[in-house]
């Protein structure tokens, strides 16, 4: 018996096995995509005796799937009673020539490449090793009668409903994005493993320019999106209010329109927004004003966005995100960024518009406070409307 407490060296063992060995009998909790061993595995695939594979929580990669789709050697549990859980991986040439992996590792990319897992590796010359390799047969045959093969049309149904609950599963583990390096769960990131009394005890401490003075910009650009509902009827003062522009609007609260990000040295945006640019109307118009902002809102919203301005204009755009929904945006720029990366475990500093979302907004929407229930007081009122956007009390900082 030998330990196996590496993903090197556990790679390097399941290789020389599928090479060696003329049939595979194995259960694992769930196989993912491509990676080296995968691959050996379908160079092998005549060997497949009978390979049985979980489903559970959506973690067994289509590709897995649709790669052994036409193999009847490997079958699918789909509903069993609890969590299809193991971790076997039997090798045989006869019964007395085989070798057994048995551990904690699924047949998964990060299992074989960077997760800590610990398996054994079991020969027929170890103590009682002929009896748990008959037990190991006896097992995986059960199993392998409660399980059957996917349909195309099944894949297709799989992989439809996976899109949509995978990323609850990743969020669990810190991983939002897969631009993600260095993964981190909402209890390790300060801002976001508050509660609603701690947020906004937080907020209320804002020395730079003063809560009060923050909720008046908020309340006034809502009042804006409400009133002239699409960005082409803003007056052109009120567009420049709206982006982050020096403006003559006349209304009190106006001179502190730079709070929440200055655009005031984007000369081409600022141009664009004087004129009401089609694409950035149209950009703001996938913005909902009210009930939940999902993710294809945004994804259409950036669409027109970078129809007019570059891909790399996440400043602007989410401070017009910002202004019209505060709710769900914060706006990203010099100010606050450096504190809000190193927070959060960001190390891309030229962060994409999907990193955006994935990485920032779907980790403040798992947040205790901003799922916490609308207060009463009229003032937490007016901050739980603009909660995300009043971040930048946390983050922002002079250069």
């Amino acid at each position: 018996m030998k330990l196996i407490k590496d993903s090197k060296t556990l790679v390097r063992n399941l290789n020389q096995l599928i090479d060696e060995y003329s049939e595979f009998h194995w259960m694992v909790a769930w196989a993912g995509e491509a990676s080296p061993v995968i691959e050996n595995l379908k160079k092998n695939r005549k060997k497949i005796k009978k390979i049985v594979v979980g489903i559970h929580f959506y973690q067994t990669h289509p590709n897995f799937i649709e790669s052994f789709l036409g193999d009847k050697g490997v079958r699918y549990l789909m509903q069993p009673d609890g969590t299809f859980h193991p971790k076997v991986y039997l090798f045989r040439n006869s019964d007395s020539d085989w070798r057994l992996i048995i551990g904690s590792a699924n047949f998964t990319r990060a299992a074989l490449k960077r997760n800590t897992e610990v398996n054994v590796l079991i020969e027929p010359s170890d103590l009682n090793a002929q009896d748990m390799y008959q037990d190991i047969l006896v097992l995986i045959h059960e199993n392998w009668l409660l399980a059957k093969r996917f349909t195309g049309d099944e894949l297709r149904r799989y992989i439809a409903v996976r899109s949509t609950q995978i990323r609850k599963i990743q969020s669990l583990s810190g991983l939002y994005s897969s631009e993600d390096e260095t993964p981190r769960p909402i209890f390790d990131i300060n801002s976001l493993s508050m509660d609603w009394n701690e947020f906004v005890k937080k907020v209320k401490l804002d020395k730079t320019h003063g809560l009060d003075k923050r909720l008046r910009v908020l309340e006034i650009s809502r009042n804006l999106f409400e009133t002239r509902t699409t960005l082409d009827r803003f007056q052109i003062e009120e567009r420049k209010f709206v982006s982050g522009a020096p403006n003559n609007l006349a209304t009190k609260g106006s001179e502190h329109w730079a709070y929440f990000g200055s655009m005031k040295g984007a000369g081409d945006f600022k141009g664009k927004m004087n004129r009401a640019d089609d694409n950035l109307t149209n950009a703001l118009n996938e913005i909902p004003l009210t009930g939940a902002v999902l993710r294809n809102d945004f994804q259409n919203f950036t669409k027109h966005f970078t129809k007019s301005m570059s891909v790399k204009s996440i400043a602007t755009a989410t401070r017009l995100l910002a202004m019209k929904r505060p709710d769900y945006f914060l706006c990203l720029d010099s100010k606050n960024k450096k504190l809000l990366f190193e927070d959060f475990g960001i190390r891309n500093s030229n962060l994409s518009f999907e990193g955006y979302w994935d990485q920032i907004i779907e980790r403040i929407m798992d947040s205790p406070w901003w799922n916490a229930p609308m207060p009463k007081n009229a003032t937490e009122i007016a901050i739980y409307k603009g909660r995300v956007a009043l971040m930048d009390c946390f983050y922002y900082a002079e250069s």
